[in-house]
């Protein structure tokens, strides 16, 4: 018989971190689901959440399951609900229900136990996970309402074998381009590629991140780390803990002694992701960018990892390196509260009614084209 516990973040913080991480690590779950990567975004969240802990062991003691989560008040269709976020739902990749014997039983144990509020989010799930589909089950079996919204299609690339027998698979274009672009790093005396990797360079690599991100098109877009105050104190905060764990790959291209472009990975179980990259736009005729990607990648390779996860959404400087794609769904579950359950019927009546909209918009788009 498993037992269940319900605890505040600072007591879950003093008793069960060291199982959390052991648990996200043994079972695969990526890293931004440790116990120490999401207390960095709680930190900076806006409304300083009361965050809380939900945790499953087995009939030995052993930590089986958590989910970090918080409660507030959100609108829906006008109107207010008391809503469940999922801790991940601030900052994740693949986000999971972090569970070792399965995430249904973990999920209905929550329900029934976390009382009072009317709509659950989860963002960025994985669409073939176990999250979902214990979602999907639980419906089926309980009559639990539930919407799911297509999110982010996330390219990786498989690695096996060597970076040369990687490359003997490109066309010869292709081949001359990559070494040629590898040659200049090498041998261009005016370029510097810096790695940073210890606790002891992470201040300089968030001042050259910074100075990139201002020179970058992400500043006019308002999509820059120092134009946004949260997200500056959330990578201070997460760079030392990353270079703690053993978990920080970066690296900062310099062209004639100015920061150029920067890659941040993470490194985790045989994988590097790429969490964020960018490069100043006025060194763009030399394609940093570039550079310091083909630099990140022959690194997983040289490593022996087996994948490089580029991490977001689908983009052309991503998906030309022969990668597949992990779908994503956003999940909105509702409670069995009156109001849950009166939010939950009316947004899957306006889902099938979208749904039903975009097959017949396909259905005329194609009968147009035949009679055309």
């Amino acid at each position: 018989m498993s037992r269940y516990l319900d605890l505040s973040w600072s007591e879950a913080k003093a008793a069960h971190f060291p199982a959390w991480r052991d648990l996200v690590a043994r079972n695969g779950f990526n890293p931004s689901l440790l116990p120490d990567w999401m207390e960095c975004a709680q930190a900076v969240s806006e409304d300083r959440p009361d965050w809380r802990v939900f945790l499953e062991f087995d009939q030995s003691e052993t930590l089986t399951g958590v989910i970090p989560y918080f409660l507030h008040e959100t609108s829906l269709l006008g109107i207010r609900a008391r809503t469940v976020e999922l801790g991940g739902n601030l900052v994740s990749y693949h986000q999971e229900i972090i569970s070792a014997d399965g995430q249904k039983n973990l999920l209905r144990e929550f329900m029934e136990r976390v009382r009072g509020w009317d709509l659950m989010r989860m963002f960025n799930i994985a669409a073939e996970g176990g999250t979902a589909r214990a979602v999907s089950e639980l419906a089926g079996e309980e009559g639990c309402l539930h919407v799911l919204h297509p999110g982010e299609s996330s390219p990786y690339l498989a690695i096996a074998g060597k970076w040369e027998d990687y490359l003997s698979t490109k066309s010869k274009r292709h081949r001359y381009r990559l070494r040629k672009q590898e040659k200049s790093l090498l041998e261009e005396p005016d370029w510097v590629l810096k790695w940073f990797e210890g606790e002891e360079g992470c201040d300089g690599l968030l001042a050259d991140m910074l100075k990139i991100e201002a020179g970058s098109w992400k500043a006019s877009a308002g999509m820059d780390i120092p134009g946004r105050p949260a997200e500056l104190e959330y990578h201070g905060r997460l760079l030392p803990m990353l270079a703690k764990e053993g978990m920080l790959l970066a690296n900062v291209l310099y062209m004639n002694g100015e920061p150029a472009a920067y890659g941040l990975c993470y490194r985790w179980n045989a994988a590097i992701g790429q969490m964020k990259t960018s490069y100043q736009e006025r060194f763009g005729e030399d394609s940093p960018g570039a550079l310091v990607l083909l630099s990140m990648l022959r690194r997983a390779f040289d490593e022996g990892c087996e994948e490089f996860d580029f991490l977001g959404d689908e983009m052309g400087h991503k998906t030309i390196w022969d990668t597949e794609s992990r779908r994503h769904v956003s999940i909105l579950l509702f409670g069995s509260t009156l109001k849950g359950r009166m939010l939950g019927l009316v947004k899957q009546l306006q889902n099938r009614l979208r749904l039903r909209d975009s097959r017949d918009a396909d259905e005329g788009e194609v009968n147009g084209r035949s009679a055309a």
